[in-house]
């Protein structure tokens, strides 16, 4: 299972990746995608909480929770530095913060889901 979970999370960055590289039309350039920022990073936050609690059966332990945080921020980071290339976007520090913001709420969330239905 844990070869599938980090394959997983690859086909994720990559798609992230390859969402970031695609031009913004004109018309939606001004909107505001602070949910779309935020369920994105969510959704890493999940798949890293999948792989390294092997589907629930384990807790995260503190170093691997600072690894899955740091590796958010600095991919959030990345990102948003690689749509500074790409014409029609822009880079913006809010972005990161939601990014950022959305990768460890899941994250959380489902570590307390986790320990909750283990104490069931």
């Amino acid at each position: 299972m844990k070869y599938l979970t980090l394959s997983l999370i690859i086909v994720y960055l990559i798609i992230i990746f390859y969402f970031s590289s695609i031009p913004v039309p004109e018309p939606l350039r001004n909107k505001p995608d602070i949910l779309l920022h935020f369920i994105e990073y969510g959704g890493l936050g999940f798949l890293f909480f999948l792989h390294y609690s092997e589907l629930f059966k384990k807790k995260i332990n503190g170093y691997t929770m600072i690894f899955i945080i740091i590796f958010i921020l600095l991919y959030s980071i990345s990102d948003e530095y690689h749509q500074s290339f790409v014409p029609g976007r822009f880079s913006d520090i809010k972005d990161v913060i939601v990014d950022f913001i959305g990768g460890c709420f899941t994250l959380f969330l489902s570590s307390y889901i986790r320990t909750v239905l283990n104490k069931i």
